[in-house]
């Protein structure tokens, strides 16, 4: 089968023909300029897309809604499939549903996806959701829930199911614009992007392989063999995946506790980072550049949150600290406990800011110890 095609676009842009005459003889100069686009299109990730919008009072009594020929989305593909094997790689055109109607006793709305792989390969997919131009995260009016999981590794031949829920809380009127975006990919195991470094008593760090730079969603896996034996994945290594420009989602496992130093600096296309229950640590510069990154939850279980770790996050609007109680923070690293102040977090968009402004003044990264500031709790403020 076909796996490749290649359009050459030309475009003659300018064509011209000058006369001059000098005394009695005539000399012809002919201009002639060519530009064009050279376009290469891959083929082979081959998908048949359908949908369905669902409404009720309860996620227990959702029924799909049928009297609407907008709310179904009749299955279309990206290919030709007239022959045998499917060829080409077209565009999907959008489904533009157009207003989504709530009412006071059907305030639940879910949307299905239904994704069919007819590709030689694995593919996977993040859908990127907003609701008013935010990140799902950070909307009001509504509770929002993302089913993506079935989405990470769909087979050759078989249907994965994307769900979004939203269920909506505002008392009084609300109209919000709302957008999701599939980009489908190889899927790659992460194992071919990662290395995997012992650390002894079975547990293992991991980083980046630099000869073949993660992409798109990575998840990382929770348990590796290394040499055979069976290790526990506890650290991202410093600078694990520094400069993968990218990387646009992360899933980490539970299992990790340290997030190193300048982890995930300059990933500057990750938007979604799926935060360890178990982590403790995130050291100094671990997201650092990553202005694609719109919100943050920081677990339970942290106690030291390094300095300058979302310098230059721009676009952070919402941080979730899911324990706000025994936080301090201390600007001069000569003596932490003489120089320490109670750090009382606000609303998501105020603990966005105060996690980008406390990690430092206009001194910047390039100076840690001049005026910044970590955030801790008990003894762990180094």
């Amino acid at each position: 089968m076909k796996r490749t095609k290649l359009i050459a676009m030309v475009s003659t842009l300018c064509l011209s023909l000058v006369m001059l005459l000098v005394g009695i003889w005539a000399a012809v100069i002919v201009n002639f300029n060519m530009y064009g686009n050279l376009t290469f299109a891959p083929e082979g990730v081959f998908v048949e897309i359908s949908g369905q919008v669902f409404r009720g009072n309860s996620l227990e009594t959702l029924e799909p809604i049928t009297n609407d020929t907008r709310y179904t989305l009749e299955p279309q593909t990206n290919f030709d499939n007239s022959t045998d094997e499917p060829s080409g790689n077209f565009p999907l055109p959008s489904w533009d549903i157009d207003n989504i109607v709530f009412a006071p006793m059907l305030k639940f709305i879910q949307i299905e996806v239904y994704v069919t792989n007819y590709s030689d390969f694995s593919i996977t997919s993040t859908p990127n959701v907003k609701i008013g131009g935010q990140d799902i995260s950070s909307v009001t009016d509504f509770n929002v829930t993302n089913y993506t999981t079935e989405l990470n590794e769909i087979a050759p031949t078989t249907t994965a199911t994307y769900k979004l829920t939203i269920e909506v809380t505002s008392s009084t009127a609300v109209t919000k614009d709302l957008s999701v975006s599939f980009s489908f990919e190889e899927y790659v195991p992460p194992e071919e992007y990662l290395i995997f470094t012992s650390l002894g008593g079975g547990k293992a760090s991991v980083k980046e392989d630099p000869s073949n730079l993660p992409k798109g969603n990575l998840v990382i896996p929770g348990t590796v063999l290394i040499n055979g034996v069976s290790h526990t994945v506890t650290e991202v290594a410093d600078n694990a995946f520094a400069n993968c420009v990218n990387l646009t989602a992360v899933t980490i496992p539970d299992s990790v506790t340290v997030i190193g130093d300048s982890a995930f600096t300059n990933c500057s296309k990750l938007s979604s980072v799926d935060m360890p229950s178990e982590l403790q640590r995130i050291e100094h510069l671990a997201f650092s550049y990553c202005t694609s990154l719109t919100s943050i939850v920081i677990p339970s279980k942290v106690v030291h949150i390094g300095t300058y770790t979302f310098w230059d996050c721009d676009n952070l609007t919402s941080a979730i600290i899911e324990d706000p109680s025994g936080w301090y923070r201390y600007s001069s690293p000569e003596d932490p406990s003489q120089s320490s102040s109670e750090q009382t977090w606000g609303s998501e968009s105020q603990n966005a800011s105060d996690l980008k402004q406390s990690l430092g003044s206009t001194s910047g990264p390039d100076d840690p110890y001049g005026y910044c500031r970590v955030f801790y709790k008990g003894n762990n403020y180094y």
